[in-house]
């Protein structure tokens, strides 16, 4: 894991010297856009490294012009796969020829994506944002994180109420990844302004409301439309199973999980509140940012009950505005120089971060795909993420 470590530690520390002795604007750019470039060829030259590395790498094999609309994921008459992300797949092998070209190319697309929304809603002390941005989303990007990627594209169009072009986003997203189209619920929230009593009402509700929630999934997993729409996620859950699980469910985490939450609500509640001027250009941004976050923790919410963890595909779809509404709070604090608290909260959120990826924990079942790391020089066909059996079901 040392590799991870020294990474992600290399740009703690560039972020770390960037708020005690802020860099020039050009040496910030250039450090930020450095550690940028370093982890996309982290990411892009990658072999059989990350989660569902065989199934995705037999999708670019596989697909071709003739089956775009209908390559089946799961083997011969299955579901297929979203025509989007195939027709990536055709296009990058037919232009690119090789699985880490298309994987540096997909790689760049999202972190530069990335790289301009925190640049231009939080110019100042990116870096920091940057390092806790990687940390918060998915650390090996493929299908999904494409269509977040675009849906990250669009925050700006949400912020100019131009709903036209977000749509169009958005239904750009939809073919790559379909659960994405739940990103609609982001566009109103533009029109709430942000009250942290009430988001909190409204986080405690859902959080509390787990046995309604079975409920709700009962229902709702028996509409085709509905599991069309969350990507097949209704089909996974098992409501039975779900049930059976609450009757062991330890609280105690849970608890633990709720009052974390609202802390963190609190602490990046307390900049909108009391440092920003109110006629600041910032201030219906960073509530924008804030709803966002909220409702990143609801759908989070709804995810940490018992068999319900399929919910946190949905979740990821918001997973920027964490590192957003940290970046915010920690750019205001350093404002009104309160440096001390700047560095607890970038430090404190960058350790809880890493302590949660999968490198950093040898109990987890799936560590042995990422530790060690492995590079294209490494290429065959995969081993340890295994042959995808669904493998050549699409010539």
């Amino acid at each position: 894991m040392y590799i991870y470590l020294i990474l992600l530690i290399g740009l703690l520390l560039t972020a770390t010297v960037d708020l005690i002795h802020p860099f020039n604007k050009k040496d910030a750019n250039n450090w930020f856009w450095f550690w940028i470039v370093i982890f996309i060829l982290f990411k892009g030259l990658r072999w059989d490294t990350g989660t569902d590395w065989a199934q995705f790498y037999a999708c670019f094999e596989d697909s071709k012009w003739s089956n775009i609309f209908s390559y089946w994921r799961y083997g011969f008459d299955t579901e297929t796969m979203e025509f989007g992300y195939v027709f990536l797949n055709v296009l990058g092998r037919t232009l690119l020829g090789h699985f880490t070209l298309f994987l540096l190319v997909t790689n760049a697309f999202i972190l530069i994506v990335l790289g301009k929304l925190i640049k231009e809603h939080i110019p100042q002390h990116h870096i920091a944002v940057l390092a806790i941005l990687l940390l918060s989303m998915e650390f090996f990007p493929v299908r999904q994180s494409l269509s977040i990627a675009i849906f990250c594209f669009s925050i700006p169009f949400i912020l100019e109420r131009n709903i036209k072009k977000f749509i169009i986003c958005l239904l750009i997203c939809f073919t790559i990844h379909r659960s994405s189209l739940l990103g609609i619920i982001a566009y109103p929230l533009i029109n709430y302004n942000y009250k942290y009593k009430y988001n909190v009402l409204i986080y405690s509700v859902i959080f509390s409301l787990s046995t309604i929630l079975y409920s709700a999934f009962d229902f709702l997993h028996s509409i085709d439309l509905i599991n069309t729409l969350t990507g097949g996620l209704m089909h996974h859950y098992d409501i039975a199973e779900g049930y059976m699980k609450m009757e062991s469910f330890e609280n105690k985490s849970y608890l633990s999980t709720y009052i974390s939450s609202v802390v963190q609500l609190s602490i990046f509640s307390y900049p909108y509140y009391h440092i920003m001027p109110k006629d600041s250009q910032y201030k219906s941004v960073y509530g924008f940012y804030l709803n966002l976050y909220t409702l990143w923790l609801c759908v989070n919410a709804i995810g940490y009950n018992p068999a319900f963890d399929i919910v946190f595909r949905v979740a990821n779809m918001f997973a920027i505005a964490y590192p957003m509404v940290v970046g915010f709070t920690i750019f205001y604090f350093i404002k009104k120089k309160i440096e001390v608290l700047a560095m607890v909260i970038l430090f404190g959120v960058f350790l809880i971060k890493l302590r949660t990826q999968t490198f950093m924990q040898p109990e987890s079942d799936y560590y042995f795909l990422y530790v060690p790391y492995k590079s294209f020089i490494h290429e065959g066909e995969p081993e340890r993420s295994g042959q995808w059996p669904f493998r050549h079901a699409n010539q």
